[in-house]
């Protein structure tokens, strides 16, 4: 299976949104803090046009873990790293795949959270210029745009 939105996931969950408030001077955001967790797809759209089914596999398959700034995935070997710049508008995640301590690949995105609905927009690319403005994909565009929903039973 090609990593669809691969890496990209693991940012949203990473530990730094919290502490960034904290060193503005504002409450951090529970919601935020709560994003470690599993988060299954739910929606996946490229080149303007939704997936109609989203065929990863069986349900652990399709479930994305994120603890510390991590992210796992049951068909993902690879390390992912997550950093957040919640600071931005929208809100800005940066990924970055490593294997045996060699890095592969870096994708960069925007991020937004609603309840227990998280969504990404990302490109596979190490330019700032790259990064998503919105959360929308168009015909020819390398970006991938994923709906996740938080996963209640665990």
């Amino acid at each position: 299976m090609r990593t669809v939105f691969g890496f990209g996931m693991a940012a949203v969950l990473a530990a730094g949104c919290g502490q960034a408030k904290q060193r503005e001077g504002k409450k951090p955001d529970a919601k935020a803090e709560t994003l470690d967790g599993a988060w299954r797809i739910v929606a996946l759209e490229r080149e303007g046009m939704k997936e109609l089914e989203i065929n990863l596999g069986t349900e652990e398959e399709q479930t994305f873990r994120f603890a510390g700034g991590k992210m796992t995935h049951a068909r993902q070997e690879p390390q992912v790293t997550v950093k957040l710049d919640p600071s931005k508008s929208p809100k800005q995640i940066t990924f970055t795949e490593t294997e045996a301590g060699e890095k592969r690949r870096t994708r960069v995105g925007i991020y937004k959270l609603d309840d227990d609905t998280l969504t990404i927009c990302d490109v596979e690319s190490e330019k700032e210029a790259d990064r998503p403005t919105a959360f929308k994909t168009v015909k020819g565009s390398p970006a991938a745009l994923l709906t996740l929903k938080r996963r209640k039973d665990e």
